[in-house]
C-alpha cells in the first residue's frame, strides 16, 4: 500500500489534483473549520483597523522591505542599546564550553561548532517594551493577519546574534523550512548592516507551486538535534533555482524580510568575516506543532512589559494559550503526520 501510494505521487495526475483541487479544499478547511474562530477574530480585527496601513505580501508568502520608516525606527531603537562590549562579551560566551553544554539540550548539531544566541534579554527593560509594542502594533498583527487569513498569536522574538566560526555550514545555515504546520509569517530585520559576509537569509524567490506540498528528497541522513530535516547546497536544485532567483536579506539596519519560513526554503547566518544582529518575529497559528506551551512564561512576560492602556482585546488574543481542542486531540501532530504523507518528495 506503501508503495502504490508512493508510485502515485509520482504521477502528474496527483500534482495536479493536489494543486488544483486538494489545496484550494485543503485551504477553505484550514481557515473557516480548523481555524473558524481565529478566522472571526481576524474578520473583527480587519473592521476595526479598515483605515490602518499594513504590508500586503501580494499573494506571494515573502517579500524584502526596505525604507521602511517603522522597521528603521525599531532597527534604531535596538542597534542603539547594544555597546559593542556586550556584543564582544555574548561573542566570548557564544566559544565558550558553558554554551556549547546548554545547547547540546535541544541542538546538537550547533553544539558542535556554535554561532548564534538570542540578545533579547539583554536588553533594558525599555527597549524590550518597544519591541513588544512593535509586534503588537496594528500595523504588524494586520500585516499577519491579512497574510494567513486567520488571526495570529505571537510565537516568538529574538534578537539574534550571528558570528562566523571558519567552519562549514550547519543547522539553520543550511537549506530548510520550518516545519511547524501550514502556514506561518516571520518577520526578519537587519539591526546592523548585513553584506555577503555576514550571513544573509536567503530564500527562493520563485513561489512555490504547491506550497508545503513538495519536499526537497536529498535531506541530510543524521541522528543529531538541528540537523532534521536539512539540506547541504550540493544537494539543493529544488525548482532549478540559481542565484538569480534568491531573494537575500542584505541592506542597511532596517531592512526588512517578511516570510512564510513553514513554506520557503531558507538559510541564512552563516558569518564569515563578521558579525550579523536580526530581530526575528513570528506569528503563528493554533494547530502548528510548534511547542508554544513551553513559552508561556516568557509569553506571558512580554505581556507584562505593556503599559495598561496597550492590552486591548485584540493585544490579549495574541498572547492567548492554543484552542485547547487541538492539544486534547493531538491535532498539530496527526496535521503534521498528514501533510507529510500527502507531500510530494523528489
Amino acid at each position: 500500500m506503501i508503495r502504490l501510494l508512493k508510485n502515485i505521487k509520482k504521477t502528474n495526475s496527483y500534482y495536479f489534483l493536489l494543486k488544483f483541487l486538494f489545496i484550494p479544499i485543503y485551504t477553505f478547511f484550514w481557515e473557516y473549520i480548523l481555524n473558524i474562530r481565529s478566522k472571526i477574530l481576524g474578520f473583527i480585527f480587519n473592521l476595526n483597523t479598515y483605515n490602518e496601513e499594513f504590508i500586503n505580501l501580494e499573494n506571494n508568502s515573502k517579500k524584502l522591505i526596505k525604507n521602511n520608516n517603522e522597521f528603521i525606527n525599531i532597527s534604531k531603537i535596538i542597534s542603539q542599546n547594544l555597546t559593542e562590549d556586550l556584543i564582544q562579551k555574548k561573542i566570548n560566551y557564544i566559544k565558550s564550553e558553558e554554551y556549547k553544554k546548554k545547547l547540546m539540550l535541544n541542538n546538537q548539531a550547533m553544539a558542535i561548532n556554535p554561532f548564534v544566541y538570542n540578545l533579547f534579554n539583554d536588553l533594558n527593560e525599555t527597549v524590550k517594551k518597544q519591541i513588544i509594542e512593535f509586534a503588537t502594533s496594528n500595523y504588524m498583527v494586520k500585516t499577519a493577519n491579512n497574510y494567513l487569513g486567520v488571526y495570529p498569536l505571537l510565537a516568538r522574538i529574538y534578537v539574534n546574534l550571528n558570528i562566523p566560526t571558519n567552519s562549514e555550514a550547519r543547522s539553520s545555515q543550511l537549506w530548510h523550512r520550518d516545519d511547524f504546520g501550514y502556514k506561518n509569517l516571520d518577520l526578519f530585520l537587519a539591526i546592523n548592516s548585513i553584506d555577503e559576509n555576514n550571513g544573509p537569509l536567503f530564500v527562493l524567490k520563485k513561489k512555490d507551486p504547491v506550497n508545503i506540498f513538495y519536499r526537497v528528497k536529498n535531506e541530510i541522513n543524521s541522528n543529531l538535534k538541528g540537523e532534521r530535516g536539512k539540506i547541504l547546497d550540493k544537494d539543493f536544485n529544488y525548482l532549478n533555482s540559481d542565484d538569480g532567483e534568491i531573494i537575500k536579506l542584505i541592506g542597511e539596519k532596517g531592512t526588512g524580510l517578511l516570510i512564510d519560513s513553514i513554506r520557503n526554503y531558507h538559510k541564512g547566518g552563516h558569518c564569515r568575516l563578521d558579525y550579523r544582529i536580526t530581530l526575528r518575529i513570528n506569528y503563528m497559528t493554533s494547530d502548528s506543532t510548534f511547542p508554544i506551551e513551553k513559552m508561556y512564561k516568557e509569553r506571558k512576560y512580554w505581556f507584562s512589559l505593556l503599559d495598561n492602556s496597550k492590552k486591548n482585546f485584540f493585544v490579549k488574543k495574541l498572547f492567548k494559550k492554543r484552542n485547547p481542542l487541538m492539544k486534547i486531540l493531538n491535532i498539530p501532530s496527526l496535521l503534521f503526520k498528514f501533510y507529510h504523507m500527502v507531500s510530494i518528495k523528489n
